[in-house]
């Protein structure tokens, strides 16, 4: 598995000016038996001056580039030190999300009024502060406030060193086990979380602002899941609707109006949640509905299968289906909290299973060579369906996920790479009446557009190395001998992306790297002609 997996990460401390972070840092190091290291202490030290005197000499710009550069070293231990950060150390996005990626970042909270009181202590200290009083507090908080809530565990900073230290060993404990996965966007960040299905309930309890009542979506096919009739009943929701679980048939506005109605009728208000326990259709439905009622309330994701805890889980697109293509109608509405249970894929078909195993292929191949490798090696199992090794493989593609996500909420550029394999893999799905699994649908798109990149000069070896774990996955090589082809061509020609006689392909010219390319529709219809023959291959 990825080395990400095996290494002991860093603990990052981190929070405004005078939260307690070099106190934290320094209890979390002897209670856990670990080296501790100050950014401020690496910097004076490599420096030859207190840190005070290297921010006035270098400018603010000047000092960040310095800390950026130890934080990064510290990034690159593999001894689990914990590390004390500057206020200002992970300011920057993108050190910020190697930081979620490769650390444990804990972040400190106080309000202004207690940070200023013990700055007020010690005023030498903090340059940036220097001279001000609490509403200079209360402006640094409000710029970089939506900085300091990307992390993987929030730490109220009140009370005696040895309550925070204790509040910071939960979270942290709970971090570690859970195999938490941060996803870095502000004021919307929220974790994805790997953790039995029965502390859903405690989880969203614990959610700010505490839920005034919560709506349940759900289908009859996972209510025999493990935990998952015991979860909704803790949850104790105003109403449950339950789908019948027929896919993609369920996922329009008729379907998103049975939770609107519900929600209505219990009078669910801003402060409430809608709960969505089950696979990508409930998630998509429920996100929906919940980014369009009252202009936007809460939902919380329990993924059921392998597909919608790879896919529908991390990013907040939510949506329905048209007559006229899949997914035409929705809205960008990130959740507030996913957990996922592994336990509840143990009902769950091969056929499901294996679509949801394409999804991790699909992440691994665009961006996460190690992942890959990993994917490659674990092959047999995962053709089986077996849950362990899909346990092993699902957390490191949703980090994958959610580090595409954090750079790129609203698919406005790196994020379109996630769609390797959807421009062909769509239009075969809506071919079949969505009845083929979408993971099944989207090996097909990603076997036509490897070969459309060997096309366009792509190493054949590159194509063939993808093609190949496709094969060992069990995934299809041709399209069902029942679909009608001329049903593909009539959705190709619909795809939103199409202009003129061109669609936008995500293409892998290499496994871990992608890139977008104008593809003739010419080209496109060769290689869906190419799986027509695949099984003479």
């Amino acid at each position: 598995m990825d080395s990400n997996v095996t290494r002991r990460r860093p603990i990052f401390v981190w929070g405004p000016p005078a939260a307690g972070k070099s106190t934290l840092s320094a209890e979390l190091a002897r209670a856990l038996g670990r080296r501790r290291f100050d950014t401020d202490d690496e910097i004076a030290r490599r420096e030859g001056a207190p840190v005070r005197e290297v921010f006035l000499r270098e400018r603010e710009w000047g000092f960040r580039r310095i800390e950026a550069a130890v934080v990064r070293e510290m990034l690159a231990s593999d001894d689990g030190r914990v590390v004390s950060l500057g206020g200002g150390a992970l300011l920057d996005a993108a050190l910020r999300r190697e930081a979620l990626d490769g650390a444990w970042v804990i972040a400190l909270e106080a309000s202004p009024r207690e940070l200023y009181s013990r700055i007020a202590r010690e005023p030498d200290a903090r340059p940036l502060l220097q001279g001000g009083d609490e509403s200079r507090v209360r402006a640094l908080l409000a710029q970089r406030g939506s900085a300091y809530l990307e992390a993987h565990g929030r730490i109220d900073a009140s009370g005696s060193p040895d309550e925070v230290l204790a509040r910071a060993l939960e979270a942290l404990s709970d971090a570690e086990r859970a195999r938490v996965v941060a996803v870095g966007l502000g004021e919307r960040t929220y974790t994805v979380r790997f953790s039995p299905l029965d502390s859903l309930a405690k989880h969203v309890e614990g959610l700010r602002p505490s839920p005034s009542a919560t709506i349940a979506a759900t289908d009859r096919n996972v209510l025999g899941a493990p935990g998952v009739a015991s979860t909704i009943a803790a949850l104790a929701p105003r109403a449950t609707v339950t789908f019948d679980g027929d896919g993609d048939r369920e996922k329009t506005l008729q379907g998103a109006a049975r939770l609107w109605d519900a929600a209505l009728e219990a009078s669910l208000d801003r402060k409430g949640i809608f709960c969505a326990i089950g696979g990508g259709v409930v998630t998509d439905l429920a996100g929906f509905a919940a980014s369009t009622l009252l202009r936007g309330v809460r939902f919380v994701s329990a993924p059921t299968t392998v597909l919608s805890m790879a896919d529908a889980s991390v990013g907040g697109k939510t949506g329905v289906d048209h007559a006229r293509g899949k997914n035409l109608i929705g809205a960008f509405h990130q959740p507030s909290l996913v957990l996922c249970d592994t336990r509840t894929l143990e009902t769950l078909p091969l056929v499901e299973r294996r679509s949801g195993v394409a999804e991790i292929a699909k992440i691994a191949a665009i961006a996460d060579e190690p992942l890959f490798t990993a994917l490659e090696r674990e092959a047999p199992s995962l053709a089986r369906g077996d849950i362990d090794a899909i346990d092993r493989c699902l957390p490191e593609a949703v980090r994958r996920k959610a580090r595409v996500v954090s750079e790129d909420e609203r698919e406005e550029g790196p994020r379109a790479a996630l769609n390797f394999g959807h421009t062909l893999g769509h239009a075969i799905e809506t071919a079949a009446g969505y009845t083929m699994a979408h993971g099944l649908c989207v090996a097909l798109g990603m076997r036509a557009a490897v070969r459309i990149a060997t096309t366009l000069g792509a190493p054949a070896s590159e194509g063939e190395r993808i093609e190949a774990l496709l094969d060992r996955l069990e995934l299809p090589r041709s399209l069902p001998s029942a679909l009608d082809r001329s049903l593909v061509l009539d959705a190709l020609a619909r795809d939103k992306k199409r202009a003129d006689n061109s669609l936008r392909f995500v293409l892998c010219p290499r496994v871990g790297a992608f890139e977008l390319r104008a593809v003739s529709l010419d080209v496109a219809l060769c290689a869906l002609a190419s799986l027509e023959h695949a099984s003479r291959r």
